[in-house]
């Protein structure tokens, strides 16, 4: 008997709480580093014994990390220090890295299959669908082993090389003549190749060719794909074409050995991903964090399924589109340009979700929150997709158990009260992620067309400035709207109805500049990750306004090192909107990036420029360095 559309999405939401019972099981390893009695803390101390060593609670704490969170910069930290005294360091330090990640590989390839086999079992959603489950994590089996190979040969191999030779600004311009290009013949800002070495210059040297084995893997994995789906049918979304549409150009893309076409081949892969608008998103390589050179795009792969019955309310779209439309005017915005961002705002479409399957590079990391396609004449067509995962996000933070370095440097009653809103105001955290993470999303669609990134990243600064452009656009959107209600304008009734919900406008703006704090600081503790370098330039530049407004202040000798001052919160808004406004007239001059940077950053060793913030991140990192893995058994939840 067929499913109705109701009971399949009753199956679908079924599925989504049970990943959630299962990821709340596996983040149950931090309670293990304290719970000895518990199988997982076995487990963390065989893995540390295989890493060599000891298995101290800081060292449990960062394998935790390796697991749960998928970070592995607390772990290599940790390894740093223990093999500072050995010839072979960074040998052993990749090998106990490849060891851990093939254990988080099998470690969820293991935990998917579990759920895959439940949902065969108890006949969830229907043939098709769970083919389309079933697809998904064949590929993605072909996508963890072109990883390995793919970070092995470039990040590890080919990059290192480039870095320990030559200056970024000579790199660049030594790999110029491997970038892939658009029609118009301007560099594009991403690739899906390697660069490889012609006589005197360098050539874009396609995955196909470079990884012909693991490609052909993952080539046969979607060929199989496509015949399993062609023999059943969707009737539910009618989605049929599109997804099997999809995996087709995913194909040709993959088999794709001309490197004059693959960004034609990718755009078409963009195209067909945005036809599909069902709540199970199958997102494929978008990402490019870990190549600072070419932008070379990650070998990602997963699953995302939407939340079809979440009641969280969402208004980022709308308040960033208030604030584009004041700021356009403002800043004399070119009416085509206004309207095409203005289009591709509209068309974005916001997908509160959970990932259920994943591989490849996210054995690396989760999002927070992902804005995609990164091809703006893609999104100029069809707008973009943004996925948000703040049940996960949140279910983490929970779980997570409170760390020494937060206490030394924030304080007791500052922390207490960030857990309150943690374990008792969901709906303000829910509304908080919702002003800084999803607005920051939607504020990368702003300023840019579809030469800018390939104009500006000229210098290779670009993801260095655009991070802290996207989460500026959601702050300065909410801020625009706070200052509307304070001076009786009009605005928003039905937000404003729901702030008051949440305890009011003064309420909500201390719960946002109080996480925004936390934040800025944590960026910090990825100083000497060159994947995520983006990130912490964009958490010293917040740094910058919060220290430049009086709203932080620091001493080492104080007790907790930084204090807050609420009665500056006003010169922190002007000083976000001053900054912004700055930002956005750059972005459409289409100025290299660190024309605007170099007031903030100096990029020999992405330092601050103000003396303040430089000493109070020079202190931090040596605290965290020191303290950052060590677990505060006080503080109450």
């Amino acid at each position: 008997m067929q499913k109705t559309k109701e009971a399949f999405e009753n199956d679908l939401a079924y599925i989504y709480k049970i990943s959630q019972i299962q990821s709340k099981e596996i983040y149950t390893f931090f309670d293990s580093i304290t719970q000895k009695d518990l199988a997982q803390h076995t487990l963390l101390c065989d893995l540390a014994k295989q890493c060599m060593l000891q298995p101290s609670p800081s060292t449990l704490m960062a394998l935790c990390e390796r697991i749960i969170h998928l970070r592995e910069d607390k772990i290599v930290q940790i390894l740093q220090a223990d093999y500072e005294d050995t010839s072979n360091k960074q040998e052993r330090i990749d090998k106990t890295r490849y060891m851990l990640l093939s254990f988080v590989m099998d470690f969820y390839k293991q935990k998917f299959e579990s759920l895959l086999q439940t949902i065969k079992q108890e006949e969830l959603l229907n043939t098709f669908y769970r083919e389309i489950l079933q697809s998904v994590h064949r590929v993605g089996l072909a996508m963890n082993a072109f990883f390995i190979v793919w970070q092995k040969t470039l990040i590890d191999g080919i990059n290192r090389d480039f870095e320990k030779q030559y200056s970024l600004t000579q790199a660049l311009q030594l790999l110029e003549s491997s970038l892939e290009k658009d029609e118009y013949g301007l560099n594009v800002g991403r690739c899906y190749s390697i660069p490889l070495k012609l006589h005197q210059t360098f050539i874009s040297y396609p995955y196909a060719k470079a990884f012909p084995q693991e490609v052909a893997h993952i080539i046969h994995a979607l060929k199989q794909s496509i015949h399993n789906l062609t023999l059943l049918e969707d009737s539910i979304y009618n989605a049929k074409e599109a997804y099997i549409a999809y995996f087709e150009a995913l194909l040709q893309a993959w088999e794709q050995t001309d490197n004059k076409k693959l960004i034609k081949q990718w755009q078409e892969v963009d195209l067909a991903w945005m036809a599909i608008q069902t709540p199970l998103q199958i997102a494929h390589p978008f990402e490019y964090y870990e190549d600072i050179y070419r932008h070379s795009v990650a070998p990602e792969w997963d699953l995302r399924l939407q939340n079809i019955k979440s009641e969280t309310k969402s208004y980022a779209k709308k308040l960033v589109s208030d604030m584009f439309a004041t700021m356009s005017q403002a800043l004399k915005l070119d009416s085509a340009l206004k309207c095409a961002i203005t289009r591709a705002l509209e068309q974005t479409s916001l997908y509160n979700s959970l990932s259920i399957l994943y591989y490849g590079a996210e054995n690396n990391g989760l999002f927070s929150a992902q804005v995609v396609p990164n091809d703006e004449i893609i999104s100029s067509k069809k707008g973009k997709k943004i996925f948000a995962f703040p049940d996960r996000i949140i279910s983490q933070a929970q779980a997570k158990p409170q760390m020494k370095i937060d206490i030394e440097f924030f304080g007791d009653e500052f922390l207490r009260k960030m857990r309150n809103m943690l374990f008792t105001q969901e709906n303000l955290w829910h509304y908080i992620y919702d002003i800084s993470t999803n607005g920051h999303e939607f504020g990368h669609i702003l300023w840019v067309d579809e030469q800018s990134e390939g104009i500006m990243n000229s210098d290779g600064e670009f993801k260095n400035i655009e991070e802290f452009k996207a989460t500026c656009g959601g702050l300065v959107a909410w801020f625009l709207h706070y200052e509307n209600a304070k001076n009786s304008r009009q605005d928003s009734a039905e937000i404003l109805a729901y702030e008051e919900s949440l305890g009011g406008l003064d309420e909500v703006l201390n719960a946002l500049i109080c996480d925004h704090i936390k934040r800025s600081v944590g960026l910090m503790a990825w100083r000497e990750s060159v994947e995520v370098r983006a990130y912490y330039c964009e958490g010293l530049l917040h740094l910058n306004g919060l220290f430049e407004s009086g709203v932080i202040s620091f001493e080492k000798t104080r007790n907790p090192h930084l204090q807050i001052h609420k009665e500056y919160y006003q010169k922190l808004i002007m000083w976000y909107k001053q900054t912004y406004s700055s930002l956005a007239t750059h972005y459409l001059q289409k100025l290299p990036a660190y024309m605007w940077l170099k007031t903030y950053i100096d990029n020999n060793k992405y330092s601050a420029i103000h003396p303040q913030v430089q000493d109070f991140v020079d202190f931090y990192w040596e605290c965290y360095k020191r303290i950052g893995n060590e677990i505060h058994t006080t503080l109450e939840s």
